[in-house]
């Protein structure tokens, strides 16, 4: 009749969509790993390549950074430390 779409189908989908910033990922991971770093950090991550990274073997750990204006009102931005 109809084709049912699957979890697994739409995380195949999500993963395509997300596919470049993937590959932007691992080639900033390439870099640090030139320079002798082990670890970077990053803005923006996805939660399917976060997964993705987690399969892979890397440590994705988000975390929060406050930035504060001239009138001591912050601003949090969340981060991510991606360890290999």
């Amino acid at each position: 009749m109809s084709n049912s779409i699957t979890p697994e189908k739409l995380k195949e989908i999500a993963l395509n969509a997300a596919l470049s910033r993937y590959n932007t990922i691992i080639s900033k991971l390439q870099q640090t790993a030139a320079r002798g770093q082990n670890s970077l950090i990053i803005e923006d991550v996805p939660e399917v390549v976060q997964l993705k990274l987690i399969e892979e073997g890397y440590f994705v750990t988000p975390f929060a950074r406050y930035k504060y204006d001239f009138l001591l009102r912050r601003k949090k931005k969340k981060l991510y430390l991606i360890k290999f």
